[in-house]
């Protein structure tokens, strides 16, 4: 068998010993996982960086009609997590909860979406209200009304 007379990794920086294409084994998975050695998703602490900006908007600059869909990490539900002192917590309700002052008019209110595409991701302002747990139940629309009863 022939020896590559490439010994550690072509990427600017690395040192590690040389696995397949010229790289390492860590650049080779990334090159695999996104296309590029280099490649990846954003930088640790983005997502926060982009709901903390989103968060000082005023409710005016917020798309009128338009879903504003979270693209970081989400919940098995579909729901936007973020990382806030030290917790996950749920984006729609921190968006609303920075807007309404800091706390809910209710004791146990939760954050419900008028849209009602909460689980697809929504956290616009817009679509955002607080309501007890049957009023959300509510506004979720029935995603079952067109299958047959029998």
């Amino acid at each position: 068998m022939r020896k590559s007379p490439i010994e550690v990794c072509t990427i600017k920086g690395c040192s590690e010993p040389f696995y397949c294409r010229t790289w390492c084994s860590a650049h080779y998975q990334t090159w695999q996982r996104h296309g590029d050695p280099l490649g990846g998703g954003p930088t640790r602490g983005f997502a926060r960086q982009v709901f903390e900006a989103q968060a000082r908007l005023s409710l005016e600059a917020w798309p009128l009609r338009k879903c504003v869909i979270w693209p970081y990490a989400r919940s098995h539900l579909g729901y936007g997590y973020v990382w806030i002192g030290g917790k996950m917590r749920m984006v729609h309700r921190e968006i609303l909860l920075r807007a309404t002052g800091g706390r809910p008019p209710l004791k146990r209110a939760e954050a419900a979406h008028t849209c009602g595409k909460g689980h697809l991701g929504c956290y616009s302002l817009r679509h955002l209200v607080w309501a007890s747990h049957k009023d959300n139940c509510n506004m979720k629309p029935n995603r079952y009304s067109n299958r047959r009863t029998s």
